[in-house]
């Protein structure tokens, strides 16, 4: 569903849901942030589904619920289905992926059609390296469990069965592949369980594909599709999707003046390091590259102000 603006700070057709498919390591603390406060100013959508309301009525928090009592949260009395469209999970929420969406707002009174999702993506390959800082500076007990309404991208680091906390130990570390391999795969496919580590299935290559193809579906019905390293063709897209002024909207890029920034990073892995660095995102590559032709596809079909901006991955 295009967002097409009216007067004032309205949207035509109000959607019942936006929601911002929040993939870990991809700039998407600093868009969730962005959309929010962009939502909040300019069209004067606050009607937020955040950690704090999905409590669901429950001392404990709407990621930690059976899956029957997070549904309730989303019905015609739940405590989201109750506040007025577009109701916002973008900022504040667990981590939500396609899958998670599609049950969670699959009730009869919530429309697919009348769900707007946008999402980023970054290059699979820095993706990974931040993340695996990220587990480096949380120390020992580096648990991403319970993040996410299903797990699909959950992993706990076993030290006593994969040994110290290297590059290549945590890649190959049978508790954190589950959530470590084609992260951003297993996040946009409506079916994300098996196919995308090389332990997932007996016929890991067809499995793969089925994951890929939902992933890229996906996308192609997505609103608006970011990726990281192309920050003027994100935001443009953005502007024009939400109906905003052009350059109102900036996107932070790579961060590459980090003390460990992973450009210099890069050059120190080692050549297993980088192979297997490979394998581990070898759906993610190819679903990159398909955001990256399908933004640019936008460009020039759509928004003529965005057909001469670049990206390049």
């Amino acid at each position: 569903m295009a967002l097409s603006p009216r007067r004032g700070n309205a949207l035509i057709g109000t959607p019942e849901y936006i929601v911002f498919i929040r993939i870990q390591k991809t700039g998407s603390t600093s868009l969730s942030t962005m959309l929010a406060t962009t939502f909040a100013n300019e069209f004067n959508w606050t009607s937020t589904c955040n950690s704090r309301l999905l409590k669901c009525q429950s001392h404990a928090v709407g990621h930690m619920l059976p899956c029957s009592r997070r549904k309730v949260c989303f019905s015609a009395s739940g405590v989201c289905g109750r506040l007025r469209p577009p109701r916002l999970l973008v900022e504040d929420v667990p981590h939500m992926t396609v899958a998670d969406t599609r049950f969670l707002l699959g009730h009869p009174r919530s429309n697919w059609s009348n769900v707007v999702v946008l999402t980023s993506l970054r290059h699979p390959y820095t993706r990974t390296l931040s993340e695996y800082k990220f587990f480096l500076a949380t120390g020992s007990v580096a648990n991403q469990g319970n993040t996410t309404w299903f797990h699909a991208w959950d992993w706990k680091y076993n030290k006593t069965i994969c040994g110290d906390y290297t590059l290549l130990n945590w890649l190959q570390c049978p508790s954190s592949m589950n959530g470590v391999w084609n992260r951003q795969t297993r996040m946009l496919s409506s079916s994300h369980w098996g196919g995308l580590h090389e332990d997932a299935s007996a016929n890991h290559s067809g499995a793969a594909s089925l994951a890929l193809t939902s992933a890229q579906q996906n996308l192609a019905d997505a609103q608006w599709v970011g990726l990281l390293e192309c920050p003027a063709l994100s935001m443009c897209l953005l502007e024009a999707t939400l109906g905003l002024r052009p350059s109102s909207l900036s996107l932070p890029s790579l961060n590459i003046q980090h003390g460990t920034g992973w450009a210099a990073y890069a050059e120190q892995v080692s050549c297993e390091e980088q192979s297997l660095l490979r394998r581990a995102n070898e759906v993610d590559v190819k679903l990159v590259h398909f955001a990256r032709s399908l933004m640019l596809d936008t460009a020039q079909q759509r928004w003529p102000q965005c057909k001469s901006l670049s990206c390049a991955l």
